[in-house]
């Protein structure tokens, strides 16, 4: 890398460090699943909830643990008074959802926060020790990125982030 190239990255990282990074923004609660179709029928008929979206993850550039990989899951998207909430079933592949099932059984796998510049709010967060655990291509949000931090042993749950709020996407 010539002297130039690599002064202007290293002011790039010092300006980025100063940056301050809002990650206030929940966008939804993340439910890993063994069986969709089984939860969403109980959550119909017990609370009375119903199901305002679903979809598969799409095709795409996926990370998992650092390498290229293929993965998918089943979700369902409900909205419960002002709260989101995601049930997710993995499909197939190696992947945080099943490795949370596995470890864990089902229960709330992570919180999703909008971040308005998702390379901004993904160096931050390792600057903090955390990480980056997958990441894939949004479905719901076309050209959105999502990425899942490893706050598992931490928290109890994954951190994710998605960059609706950088391509304009409001709620």
């Amino acid at each position: 890398m010539n002297t130039d190239l690599k002064n202007l990255t290293d002011s790039v990282i010092d300006i980025t460090e100063n940056v301050i990074v809002s990650l206030d923004r929940i966008s939804h609660l993340g439910i890993v699943v063994r069986n969709l179709e089984r939860t969403e029928n109980l959550l119909q008929n017990i609370l009375g909830w119903r199901k305002i979206s679903s979809s598969i993850t799409p095709q795409g550039e996926k990370t998992y643990k650092g390498k290229a990989v293929d993965f998918s899951c089943k979700m369902s998207f409900y909205s419960v008074g002002k709260t989101e909430i995601e049930l997710i079933e993995p499909v197939f592949g190696a992947n945080v959802w099943k490795d949370f099932l596995d470890k864990r059984g089902e229960g709330l796998h992570h919180i999703q926060i909008r971040v308005e510049n998702f390379e901004i709010a993904k160096r931050y967060l390792e600057s903090k020790g955390l990480e980056m655990i997958q990441s894939g291509p949004s479905d719901r949000y076309k050209g959105c990125r999502w990425c899942y931090f490893d706050t598992l042993d931490l928290l109890g749950y994954y951190i994710e982030i998605i960059n609706t709020l950088e391509l304009g996407y409001t709620f």
